[in-house]
């Protein structure tokens, strides 16, 4: 088992007494985990605009306990994790008590150190994340927020130690793979990063903005955000098998066909079937522009039995052909 205790508001000083910890060290700004715990890495950077980053990716076989002790003055961390349950994984900020169920848990969320923060996690689950942390000044100079601000003031008054705003949709497992899918050793990845999570910074202030105006996570059930979670979770991962009916995924989630259909549109921006369109040719946008398959073959290992069904579509969203992207 991992048990890590911490108060640290800058990642390389965690990552180093993490290291300690697990009896290694960090090369390179890099902890690669040793194998009797899993596999996979964390990465911690100083970004030139004053950002601590930590970028991680791992496959956990051990047990994790984490916790984050209070510290004021306060840091904001907003975190993007995408992590894969087998068993289960308990999160406690604040004496409040977080249940993340199999299979999935995909969001993105704004937390505080001004808050204990308690991480339990089974063995066996994968976690994909980026975590950014900053002062509270550090708004106030790039997007215009101050923390006395009416926007930051009703944000912490909907719930005071954690919100969970925005389930990771396509656009930003998009960026989030941009940083994954470069190597930790190419000259491209601190540039990449930076502007991969200043654009997921803006995006997420920008829909805090727009959903604390409209109240919106005030009316949404905290349990039908985690099933729109595992439903988005399939559309985006299952191709071959094609779409499930609307019908069916309200049967196996428990609501009504309308009611699922509104949710999802509510929280993803877009219509179940318009979604999983778009996931499939991001997809499909994406083993094009790696090359080694033909664009029959790429239409094919994304779902599409027709060439030109899968040709119009594309273009539709991307403005040229597949074979333009080749």
């Amino acid at each position: 088992m991992i048990w890590f205790s911490f108060d640290h508001t800058d990642y390389h000083v965690w990552l180093d007494e993490l290291a300690i910890k697990l009896g290694t060290k960090v090369e390179n700004e890099v902890l690669k985990v040793p194998s009797i715990y899993g596999e996979g890495y964390l990465r911690a950077v100083h970004m030139p605009n004053g950002l601590s980053v930590l970028v991680t990716e791992n496959n956990m076989r051990s047990e994790v306990f984490l916790k984050r002790l209070k510290k004021d003055p306060g840091f904001y961390i907003l975190a993007f994790d995408d992590v894969r349950i087998s068993k289960s994984m308990e999160q406690i900020v604040g004496g409040e008590k977080e249940h993340y169920h199999p299979p999935i848990y995909a969001g993105a969320s704004l937390g505080s150190t001004l808050f204990d923060n308690v991480l339990i996690a089974a063995r066996d689950f994968s976690f994909a994340s980026i975590r950014i942390m900053f002062p509270p000044q550090w708004l106030a100079k790039f997007f215009k927020i101050d923390k006395e601000d009416d926007l930051m003031a009703e944000y912490l008054s909907l719930k005071t130690k954690k919100l969970t705003l925005a389930p990771l949709d396509m656009e930003y497992r998009k960026l989030m793979d941009d940083v994954f899918n470069v190597n930790l050793e190419s000259p491209v990845y601190y540039a990449t990063l930076e502007n991969r999570v200043m654009l997921m910074m803006e995006r997420f202030f920008s829909q805090l903005e727009a959903n604390v105006n409209k109240a919106r996570y005030k009316r949404l059930d905290k349990s039908d955000v985690y099933k729109m979670m595992q439903i988005e979770s399939e559309l985006s991962d299952r191709f071959l098998g094609g779409l499930p009916t609307a019908e069916a995924l309200a049967d196996k989630y428990g609501f009504s066909e309308t009611k699922l259909k509104r949710l999802f549109r509510e929280i993803y921006g877009y219509p179940l079937y318009e979604y999983y369109q778009r996931c499939r040719l991001e997809r499909a946008r994406e083993m094009l522009a790696a090359g080694g398959r033909s664009v029959k073959e790429t239409g094919l290992a994304v779902g599409y039995k027709s060439l030109s069904n899968f040709s119009k579509a594309f273009k539709h969203v991307y403005g040229v052909l597949p074979g333009e992207i080749r």
